[in-house]
């Protein structure tokens, strides 16, 4: 995982022999430095009460794609637009632009 800036989400994937059959999208997020994020959400004070039981969880996926930091608000809002995780704080709260 890169030191860079980009995307992330966080997954339950449930797997029948490897393969993902469902997903449960729990959080969206953005960062500067995936890496860093990717240990702050895996330590154990993580400051997200949606968030804190994931580090007891095996089905969790950390999924990530790098993107330039002037379009992280952005690709980040859709995320949560479309995908409603239940562990995003923000969710639900912006209107889509036109």
């Amino acid at each position: 995982m890169p030191a860079s800036s980009g995307i992330y989400v966080i997954a339950k994937v449930s797997k029948i022999h490897g393969l993902p059959m469902t997903c449960e999208w729990l959080y969206a997020g953005q960062s500067n430095n995936l890496r860093r994020r990717y240990v702050e959400h895996n330590h154990w004070s993580e400051p997200n009460p949606g968030l804190d039981a994931l580090r007891y969880q095996e089905s969790c996926e950390f999924w990530w794609t790098a993107a330039p930091l002037e379009e992280l608000d952005e690709i980040e809002a859709d995320l949560i637009d479309a995908l409603k995780p239940a562990a995003n704080r923000r969710a639900g709260n912006r209107r889509r632009k036109n």
